[in-house]
């Protein structure tokens, strides 16, 4: 698995082999918006954040539970929005009943 980072323009400006290094990414550029979406197939589960520099990033996951327990978990992104297939499901933080088993 490769992870890409992308700026607004689409041009690739960090690359990683593993999730350390969007992790990494995240403590020095804050995240806008999460979006978490189950999909119909396996692999079941899709991440992209949107920072606020305007770079973006998307990794699918092949189980939806571990994507929401990973993004529950992340603490750099708490504060950002969170949309649950689409529909927009208030911030991310330790409480959130959307992220919860």
């Amino acid at each position: 698995m490769e992870i890409v980072i992308r700026d607004k323009d689409g041009q690739v400006i960090s690359k990683s082999k593993n999730l350390s290094g969007i992790r990494q990414y995240s403590l020095q550029h804050a995240a806008k918006v999460v979006s978490i979406n189950k999909l119909s197939e396996f692999p079941d589960g899709k991440l992209c954040i949107l920072f606020h520099n305007s770079s973006s990033f998307e990794v699918v996951f092949g189980s939806f539970q571990i994507l929401k327990n990973f993004v529950h978990r992340w603490r750099a992104i708490y504060g950002a929005k969170l949309l649950v297939n689409g529909i927009e499901r208030g911030f991310i933080d330790s409480d959130n009943k959307y992220l919860i088993n």
